[in-house]
């Protein structure tokens, strides 16, 4: 069994424990030894409660490092007891009440890093508005602290497609508020309306003065050529694109598993899609030039950048290849933005593949099982290259044999063919 001793300087209880070789070790629980936000009449109870807590915490680190207690089970009591946090009276302060239901959600859902770290800074946020609030009780909290944080990050720089993704977590959180309080404090938090058109896909002609541009980039001209023609012909989003390796490639089938970081149930599925024949024959002589490690990602420098340095980069690559980004207000921002981005491709892949006939639960599975709202948001039609392809699957449907009888004598016009 494990054992606590004194913090010293730590404000959280110290645990030691000893692995299955019998070297020992100490960690922390991340349990206060000290109860923040305690009436003076209740800090007793809280310091035995807090002790007994940090207790049992430290039982379960040491059993998982033994052995004896498997990932699973240990997950799982780790978030039994942030739900007993969740469920205890509304007199339980509101920043350890928030800590515990980010925890509990990152767990329940198991949220990748990155959703992770977005919760972790929307709470942080939220519990710095709440203020003195923050070190009270449930029952201080009201629904005007949330509709005035949600208002002010409307006012701020934010997108409304952030800020739409923090009203869908606060609404979750404030379903647990109101189940121990009673009181529905994010009722009044509502999604707005983000522009449809806030991304605009790149024309015929826009596309081939971006792949003469990429010079500039010298020796990772190759890498953004790679990386470019993934998103072009799969539609991937940018961050995907970068990252796809090289058992993601089956040149014999001319086939590529595509994969959407944003859409959990289309990775299990998964299944190869043909390549275009101009990332296939790019593919062909790449490799064949690279020997590449089934675990090796295609673009290797560019697959460890954050999308934010990638779109950064691209951002010089317009500039050289004299693209108009099309700066623009839209209805619901109060900075301007561009339309035409990085992002621009998927959307342009998604343009050209409905204009070669592909009908719309095609082009939302090649989305990456997307809805029918999103499949709106990339579909355009103002590229004269898109109207082209378009007309020109039209007119393989048969031909009626009519003309135009004229009325002046004249011998029938012929309809152009």
């Amino acid at each position: 069994m494990a054992s606590l001793r004194p913090p010293g300087t730590s404000k959280h209880w110290i645990g030691r424990g000893r692995r299955k070789d019998g070297t020992q070790f100490e960690f922390s629980t991340e349990i206060l030894v000290e109860p923040e936000g305690v009436a003076p009449e209740n800090l007793p109870q809280k310091r035995a409660e807090n002790k007994k807590r940090a207790k049992e915490v430290a039982d379960d680190i040491e059993a998982r490092e033994r052995g004896s207690m498997k990932e699973e089970e240990f997950e799982a009591r780790m978030k039994h007891r942030v739900r007993k946090v969740l469920q205890q009276n509304s007199n339980v302060p509101p920043a350890v009440f928030l800590v515990a239901w980010a925890w509990e959600h990152a767990i329940r859902n198991r949220l990748g890093p990155r959703r992770v770290l977005i919760i972790c800074n929307l709470i942080g946020a939220l519990l710095a508005h709440f203020g003195q609030i923050a070190r009270k009780t449930l029952h201080e909290v009201l629904g005007e602290h949330f509709d005035t944080f949600v208002l002010n990050r409307r006012l701020a720089s934010y997108a409304p497609g952030t800020v739409n993704n923090d009203v869908i977590y606060l609404q979750s959180l404030g379903k647990e508020i109101e189940r121990v309080t009673g009181v529905n404090v994010t009722g009044g938090l509502e999604q707005e309306a983000a522009d449809t058109a806030e991304r605009l896909p790149f024309t015929f002609a826009e596309v081939v003065r971006i792949f003469g541009a990429l010079k500039i980039m010298g020796e990772l001209a190759r890498e953004w050529t790679t990386f470019l023609l993934v998103m072009l012909y799969t539609a991937m989003r940018p961050q995907d694109a970068a990252r796809v390796k090289r058992r993601d490639i089956d040149l014999e089938k001319g086939a590529i598993k595509v994969k959407s970081s944003k859409t959990a149930g289309f990775n299990r599925k998964r299944e190869p899609k043909p390549m275009h024949d101009a990332l296939l024959s790019y593919l062909r002589v790449m490799l064949a030039e690279k020997e590449l490690a089934p675990d090796d990602y295609l673009c290797f420098n560019l697959a460890h950048k954050v999308e934010k340095h990638l779109a950064q980069e691209f951002s010089r690559i317009l500039k050289a290849a004299e693209v108009d980004i099309q700066k623009s207000k839209g209805e619901n921002r109060r900075h301007e933005f561009s339309q035409k981005t990085l992002y621009s491709f998927r959307h342009t892949s998604n343009v050209w593949f409905g204009a070669a006939g592909a009908n719309d639960e095609e082009q939302k599975t090649e989305l990456g099982d997307s809805t029918d709202q999103a499949l709106k948001h990339y579909q355009h039609d103002h590229d004269p290259e898109v109207i082209a392809s378009r007309r020109k699957k039209i007119n393989l449907m048969p031909r009626v044999p009519v003309t135009w009888e004229s009325r002046n004598g004249n011998s029938p016009v012929a309809e152009n063919p």
